[in-house]
């Protein structure tokens, strides 16, 4: 034990601990923070929730992968490098997968996907280790270790320095500062007034030459919609379903000249539609998962709330997390492993009913 604790690298063990902590800041709080920034507006979840679920990753991460490479360094020298290398290849590799070869991977939508057919994405997995692992070889036998050593300090510095300050833009640009989001529950969804009732059915997955043929060849289908009017020539305006709703419910054209949500805001503030609804006493409903809601909705909608920032199971939610940062950062072959549909992830966040 006094050999070992006399050959204990210290500077070694050091350049290691910088790169365990740069390799697990990018996996568990820089990619999963990285994924929600990016699609905010399709995960009804708050910032401050899942900092609370990837810091113990992250801390629990980096403690593991220090003890690894304390225990190495303590066996020999040897050890402890080849750990580092190990640990370096696997860094470089990652932060390469998921920052620039993205252009091969399905979107994250729940739907079965044929992994082995997608034989380009598997070939740059493979072909990029194969390079950065001759790249490292390549620098220890031309440098020694202990340049090789600074590379990895200076790198892992400098890119964790990158990524903090990409983290800090993508969440000032996501606006993930603001919090208290609101959604819409089923609260009273099928609660039906004995008098009457006025109901707005956007049915988007079908066009409406598929609707009347539809109505023609079944018409115990067009008895259900006998009460309705059907529009067939109703123009949604815009591609996705969250931007035309807002314009079918409110005649707002969006000019593109401010913040979409300051537009969504005031296109349901001043709907000519809801406001006649109002003053002929009807209670409201907006049943949707496709809408981003505003704390303005809470009080004219009924089934309209805040969103209870709360988190039913830890490990649930962890390993969304962890398979958000593995489809994206994972080597290829790896990522049919982290292939989820996103929508359970609000099993272990909200509430069911919302």
């Amino acid at each position: 034990m006094k050999n070992n604790a006399k050959d204990f690298n210290k500077k070694q063990f050091i350049t290691g601990a910088i790169l365990v902590f740069a390799i697990n800041f990018l996996f568990f709080l820089y990619a999963p923070m990285e994924m929600f920034f990016l699609n905010k507006k399709d995960l009804f979840l708050d910032t401050w929730q899942i900092v609370g679920i990837v810091m113990p990753l992250f801390v629990v991460g980096t403690g593991i992968g220090v003890l690894i490479l304390f225990v190495l360094n303590v066996i020999n020298e040897k050890a402890g490098f080849v750990g580092i290398v190990i640990y370096f290849v696997a860094y470089v590799c990652t932060y390469v997968q998921g920052t620039f070869l993205l252009k091969n991977i399905p979107y994250m939508n729940g739907r079965n996907v044929e992994w082995n057919s997608l034989i380009w994405g598997r070939l740059e997995s493979y072909v990029l280790w194969v390079i950065i692992i001759g790249i490292v070889l390549f620098l220890i036998k031309r440098f020694g270790k202990d340049l090789f050593g600074s590379i990895v300090r200076y790198l892992s510095v400098f890119l964790s320095l990158v990524l903090m300050v990409t983290w800090v833009t993508l969440f000032v640009q996501s606006k993930s500062y603001l919090s208290g989001d609101v959604v819409a529950t089923s609260k009273n969804m099928f609660n039906m007034s004995s008098d009457k009732n006025f109901i707005i059915l956007v049915l988007d997955s079908i066009n409406a030459k598929m609707a009347n043929r539809l109505f023609e060849e079944k018409p115990e289908y067009a008895e259900v919609f006998e009460d309705f009017t059907f529009y067939p020539d109703m123009i949604g305006a815009y591609g996705e379903t969250r931007e035309s709703v807002t314009f079918i419910l409110s005649g707002d054209w969006y000019e593109n000249d401010e913040e979409y949500s300051e537009y969504r805001i005031k296109a349901y503030e001043n709907s000519p539609l809801f406001g006649r609804l109002e003053e002929l006493g009807y209670t409201m409903g907006l049943y949707t998962d496709e809408l981003a809601f505003d704390k303005g909705l809470v009080e004219r909608f009924d089934n309209v709330s805040e969103l209870e920032q709360s988190v039913s199971s830890y490990w649930g939610a962890a390993g969304c997390m962890v398979k958000l940062a593995g489809y994206r950062y994972g080597f290829f072959d790896l990522k049919r492993f982290c292939d989820f549909n996103i929508a359970e992830c609000y099993d272990y966040f909200t509430p069911k009913e919302y």
